[in-house]
């Protein structure tokens, strides 16, 4: 056997724990951090997903409370008929009337609606006979009305000389999806 002087033990010591050192590392140690790298990747990634579907949990909730505000809009649905649709658009036009204190002296409805863009177009042509608060109070019930109405055409004229009392032409819209 070789004698080793002191010196050489300490530097074959160092070199061997050296190689040893290496060795550990290469094949241990290495696989242990690109485990770990890949869990974090991996965690980084669930924590994305979850950020991303936490966002569209909360415009979800946002479109739900927001719906709650126009669902007046929907009590027409698409399943329901065309008569019962323009039923429901007469009867808001009537009850607006009637909260107005006009004079209604004349309602059609058109039956067929027009389409357009995946739209439903209900029409009605009304003549009343109002006074200006009247006329006012109606206008401002069509804007604030729980179906989507509008006017499309309004037309006044003075009923005699006074013109206290207007005789008003108008045609009256609801559009449905």
């Amino acid at each position: 056997m070789i004698q080793l002087k002191q010196r050489e033990k300490i530097i074959a010591a160092v070199v061997i724990g050296v190689i040893a050192l290496f060795l550990f590392q290469k094949f241990f140690l290495s696989r242990a951090i690109g485990r770990v790298k890949g869990m974090h990747n991996r965690i980084r990634l669930e924590e994305a997903a979850l950020k991303t579907n936490l966002d569209l949990q909360k415009k979800k909730d946002m479109i739900l409370s927001e719906s709650e505000t126009y669902k007046s809009y929907f009590q027409i649905d698409r399943t329901a008929s065309d008569r019962e649709a323009v039923g429901i658009f007469v009867k808001e036009l009537e009850r607006m009337a009637q909260e107005s204190n006009l004079s209604v002296a004349n309602l059609n409805p058109q039956i067929d609606p027009e389409e357009a863009d995946g739209r439903k177009k209900y029409k009605a042509d009304m003549r009343v006979e109002a006074d200006f608060q009247q006329l006012c109070n109606f206008l401002y019930k069509v804007s604030t009305s729980k179906l989507p109405i509008k006017l499309s055409k309004l037309s006044l004229s003075p009923r005699d000389d006074a013109a206290i009392v207007l005789k008003v032409e108008m045609v009256v819209v609801m559009v449905m999806p």
